[in-house]
């Protein structure tokens, strides 16, 4: 204790007379507007994040400055937002555009003296108050769900020193020079105020290991240090850290002295992947969204504490195996990149542009060169990301100030640039499961998947308060779901997709997201944040970030009990050294925790490689859900968790009614495929409109056929009349959505439908089927009752996936609708877009749509409720770049006359409307219709639903995403048989 008290007491003594920095953190008073009637913490918040400053938020500080031989001193504002202006002793001497980058102020005052007390200000102002042109302004599209506020989000660091004094100092390296490249700036008057630059690189233990000086007569220049093999590589597994330390020398007198982290690392794009050291390296990834962090009270310190971070963040990314941190819409506190740094986890850098970019260049090359410098000085930062999801028109400057202040910066990619990011928000906010992609060799450039997954919980498992999540939990999960489902929905989603970009080779990936706010993007944590509980998304994610590991490449979930199936597998080597990677595959019962089959198989891997396998197994004889699943048993010893891939799957015997043993099935004399669907499930069949069929049975094969033709139409009219059931499966135009159509567009969204028609058809008893092409398909659809009867035999999670085709698609991309329908119907189907009944019944009542929104209104040209609806579709667009690419909030907006429509259909045969399936967001697309024509007549059933090619157990696909036989698609045509028999 004695020694230690020694040194710190000799350190004063060393720094006398030398030049210093001071880091001014800690208490400060505050107030807005001058008044000073608070004492807050810097860095940190000095109000409420949610809400815009009224007025100027003011800091005030006193300080006793060092003592010394010192000339001047310059204030640093490492994070300052907005604009901030700075005061000594009340006088203002420096002002500066900006805060999300660091500012430097120079303190010219009289007062600014060895020795002397000062006051210091800082005052900053309200974001109401910044102009758009301003790089630092806060897009308006995150006002509601990021950090407003203005404060001192950064350290605040006085440093003195000589008449010279270094602005930046960076250093990169160049492999096979065997050379670190160093570019500094200075900040001087006349040459003549310095001499030369002293660089030091110091090793973590405090060695020198290079020292060299260099004279110098420019303020701006690059210099070259030979290495001579004396520096160790800086790689995610052994992050080798070093700090370059500068020193500005007029003579032998040292008058500014500047220190950076330095990583000897090469990071660049080699084809369409990214290269870290002469190898390949991929990107795997979490985001944290700091400012949105911020909105929730509980982190107000939390969100400044090293230690929690460190531990609950980047430790636990590192042992559940990624080894890249995103940062997503603005950059944290730099002592967050120094933890990067250390700790050896990759970073994207991004600014806070989003949905939107109106700064002006001048701005964007002054900001953005600050925010390169920060960025360049931590090894880890190696992808910077300068704008989100902002339209191609907006951002020609933006291209220019980046290009310009690049050239600066030769250790960083460029995102957009060097780098297409992807944000395919699948299995969750705006779109269905999706995999579009075959392979990353489809694209121009390499991608970064640094986007999806936007199923976010609280941290209860509640509903995230992001608009869109209830009704996309309702979309993949149905009405009524459980919190144990949410979270492994939550998980598996997550953990698949993830799986998923990995498997097809992209350079980079990142699921949404570890840390956000309540209203977008909640966190991955359970209970209260200060603990780091994690939520199972957490170990779900090990596979896809796990240097070794195994991906199940399945998406298929419905067999056969028994069945013989074959799983395609692949294992990942991500390390420096060739591996036999050891892999248990297993199928549970998850009921019982407890392993029906297991086998244990080997395969080698080269390093930085991955290697394509299979495994057969036959499954259990009986009925039941089972958890497939593959675990590395050989995973690094830094992986901390378990790595495993798993999916679950179900064993199902499609069930034959005895009752409909004795029925005559009608089908069409060429329709193959419903012969042998009859003819594998031991029915009986006639031809279509033989008098003996008690139900007539039509297919895609006989839809695309016949169905355009009067005579069949009638013929199908004639067997209703007579009280013969009719289903029409697979009905409408067969359009399957982006994944295609070959098409590389809309990578931030999914593409957009102009909504065109695509049919119209006549059908029998004067109903109309109009057929629209609408943005996507569905793969997950749901009983519209508890006890639906076309899930007999069936659970509600069987028809989520079915087997085949890209994302298990079960419903095409295209919307239906039924008119010539009677009062009843048509009072039906429109209170299912949310009319009013009873209104539609009398007086005045008119639906208007925009775009598939609707409102209602008694008044035929209610302007009010016109601008309201644009407003509120305008308000999802802006916020969600997946409804910009299929939603035009400026369309026309259409108006139906409900009343005189109702009246109309007094007409109607049809006489009741039943909806029994429901699919997309908020569950308001009907898929499967049952028109009831009345006693005497036979029902017409109309299903979208694809079976087709999913009933014959002899048709063997292909390829991985080529459609398959589903024993559960099999038994929903065997209950719409047998529910339409039994009302007969």
């Amino acid at each position: 204790m004695r020694k230690l008290f020694c040194l710190l007491f000799l350190i004063p003594l060393l720094l006398k007379g030398q030049p210093q920095s001071i880091v001014l953190n800690g208490q400060w008073q505050c107030g807005e507007n001058r008044v000073y009637n608070r004492e807050v913490s810097v860095p940190g918040l000095a109000s409420d994040p949610t809400k815009i400053n009224k007025g100027v938020l003011w800091y005030k500080k006193e300080i006793v400055l060092p003592e010394g031989t010192w000339l001047n001193a310059t204030l640093e504002l490492k994070g300052a937002r907005f604009m901030p202006k700075v005061y000594v002793d009340g006088d203002l001497v420096s002002e500066t555009a900006g805060g999300m980058a660091p500012t430097l102020h120079p303190l010219k005052h009289k007062n600014i003296k060895p020795g002397k007390k000062v006051s210091i200000e800082i005052a900053l102002a309200s974001l109401k108050d910044m102009p758009k042109t301003d790089a630092s302004r806060i897009p308006k599209a995150d006002y509601w769900r990021s950090d407003v506020a203005a404060h001192l989000w950064d350290d605040v660091v006085l440093k003195v020193h000589g008449a010279a004094s270094i602005n930046h100092v960076h250093g990169y390296s160049v492999l096979k020079e065997d050379a670190v490249k160093i570019k500094y700036r200075l900040e001087s008057e006349s040459a003549s105020d310095y001499s030369a630059l002293q660089i030091s690189i110091i090793d973590d233990k405090g060695t020198t290991v290079i020292d060299k000086s260099y004279k110098i007569s420019d303020n701006k220049g690059d210099l070259t240090i030979p290495v001579s093999g004396k520096l160790k590589l800086w790689e995610p597994e052994t992050p080798h850290l070093y700090r370059i330390v500068t020193q500005l020398k007029k003579g032998k007198k040292v008058i500014d002295t500047d220190t950076c982290n330095y990583g000897h690392r090469e990071f660049k794009v080699v084809g369409k992947q990214f290269e870290l050291n002469g190898h390949p390296v991929k990107m795997r990834a979490a985001s944290v969204v700091w400012y949105r962090w911020l909105r929730y009270p509980e982190v107000k310190e939390l969100a400044w504490d090293t230690n929690w971070f460190e531990e609950n963040i980047i430790k636990r990314m590192k042992a559940h195996g990624a080894n890249t941190l995103r940062f997503h819409l603005g950059m944290p506190p730099q002592k967050f990149l120094d933890l990067c740094d250390k700790h050896g986890l990759l970073v994207q850098a991004e600014w806070h542009f989003f949905h939107g970019l109106e700064a002006s260049k001048e701005s964007l090359s002054e900001q953005w060169a600050s925010w390169f410098d920060v960025s360049s000085r931590y090894p880890s930062n190696v992808l910077m990301h300068g704008w989100n999801e902002t339209d191609e028109e907006q951002l020609k400057i933006a291209y220019e100030a980046i290009s310009e202040v690049a050239e600066d910066y030769p250790g960083l990619v460029i995102g957009h640039r060097d780098v297409i990011h992807v944000h395919k928000y699948w299995w969750s906010l705006f779109e269905n499961v999706g995999v579009f992609y075959d392979s990353y060799d489809e694209f121009p450039l390499p991608v970064m998947a640094d986007e999806y997954g936007g199923n976010y919980l609280n941290e209860y498992g509640d509903i995230g308060g992001y608009p869109m999540v209830e009704s996309a939990y309702a979309r993949f999960l149905g009405k009524g779901h459980s919190k144990a489902q949410r979270f492994y929905h939550h998980a598996l989603s997550n953990a698949k997709i993830s799986e998923y970009w990995r498997t097809i080779g992209v350079a980079g990936f990142s699921p949404f997201c570890a840390l956000g706010s309540p209203e977008d993007g909640n966190h991955w944590f359970l209970g209260d944040i200060t603990q780091g509980n994690p939520m199972p998304v957490w170990n779900a994610l090990t596979a896809a970030w796990s240097p070794v590991s195994v991906s199940l490449n399945i998406w298929n979930r419905n067999f056969l009990p028994g069945q013989e199936i074959t799983v395609p597998v692949v294992l990942f080597n991500d390390t420096e050294m060739d591996k036999t990677i050891r892999v248990k595959y297993s199928l549970e019962d998850p009921q019982y925790r407890q392993a029906v089959w297991f086998e244990i198989k080997e395969l080698p891997v080269s390093k930085y490689s991955r290697a394509e396998n299979e495994i057969q197994l036959a499954l259990p004889q009986k009925e039941g859900d089972w958890l497939l699943k593959a675990e590395v048993l050989n995973a690094p010893c830094s992986i901390k968790h378990p790595v495993v891939s798993e999916w679950d799957i179900r064993t199902i015997a499609p069930k034959v009614n005895t009752e409909l043993l004795s029925l005559n099935i009608g089908v069409t004399e060429d329709d193959h495929h419903l012969h042998t669907f009859l003819q594998q499930n031991k029915l009986s069949k006639v031809s279509a409109f033989n008098n003996k069929a008690d139900v007539i049975l039509v297919s895609r094969h006989t839809w695309d056929n016949h169905i355009g033709n009067k005579t069949f139409i009638q013929q199908i009219e004639t067997a209703i009349t007579n009280g013969t059931n009719v289903i029409l499966l697979d009905v409408g135009p067969y359009l399957l959505g982006q994944g295609y159509n070959n098409s590389l567009q809309d990578l931030q969204g999914v593409r957009k439908s102009a909504g065109q028609s695509l049919a119209q058809i006549n059908l029998p008893l004067g109903v109309k089927a109009s057929f629209k092409e609408v943005a996507e398909p569905e793969s997950h659809i749901h009983p519209n009752v508890k006890q639906s009867p076309l899930w007999k035999h069936l659970s509600k999670e069987s028809t989520w996936l079915w087997n085949g085709l890209k994302g298990g698609l079960i419903v095409p991309s295209v919307g239906l609708e039924l008119s010539g329908l009677s009062q009843a119907s048509f009072v039906e189907s429109w209170s299912g877009k949310g009319a009013d009944v009873e209104k539609i019944k009398k007086g005045s009542y008119y639906a208007y749509e925009l775009e598939g929104f609707y409102a209602y209104s008694a008044l035929p040209n209610d302007k009010a409720l016109q601008d309201s609806l644009r407003k509120a579709v305008k308000f999802l667009v802006e916020d969600a770049p997946a409804l910009k690419q299929r939603v035009n909030p400026n369309a026309k907006i259409l108006k139906t006359d409900l009343v005189q429509l109702y009246k109309k259909s007094a007409d109607g045969k049809a006489e009741a409307l039943i909806a029994h399936a429901s699919a997309g967001r908020n569950l308001v697309k009907a898929p499967v219709y049952e028109v009831n024509f009345g006693k005497g007549y036979g029902q017409l059933m109309i299903s979208q639903l694809i079976t087709h090619q999913r009933l014959d157990k002899n048709l063997q696909p292909n390829t991985l995403h080529e459609i398959a036989y589903d024993p559960v698609a099999v038994q929903m045509v065997l209950n719409m048989i047998d529910y339409l028999s039994q009302k007969k």
